[in-house]
């Protein structure tokens, strides 16, 4: 085992060698430039965000919903295919028709 010295203390991890006790190790300068390049990101979205939020809600598809004769599933009137009186949601399930059990 080697004697404790001077040298030591150095050789622990996060510890500069003597020689370069007044300067910043790498790794804080790295924290402080990724940091530093993200928190105007964070300020800037947060602002958006704000405005988003006072904004008016988009107006959704309007109008009944109806369910498809093939399928089941449920469409806005509007956006829907009709054949023999029936609802369906697209022009191949109206060409198949209503499911049979």
């Amino acid at each position: 085992m080697a004697e404790p010295g001077p040298w030591l203390p150095a050789q622990l991890p996060g510890r500069l060698p003597v020689e370069r006790q007044d300067e910043a190790p790498p790794e804080t300068f790295r924290c402080a430039l990724v940091g530093g390049a993200h928190a105007p990101d964070g300020l800037v979205r947060r602002a958006l965000g704000a405005r988003r939020k006072d904004a008016p809600p988009r107006a959704g598809p309007s109008g009944e919903l109806v369910r498809c004769a093939h399928c089941g599933v449920h469409l806005p009137r509007g956006e829907a295919r009709t054949a023999d009186e029936r609802d369906y949601c697209s022009e191949e399930h109206a060409r198949l028709g209503p499911r049979r059990p």
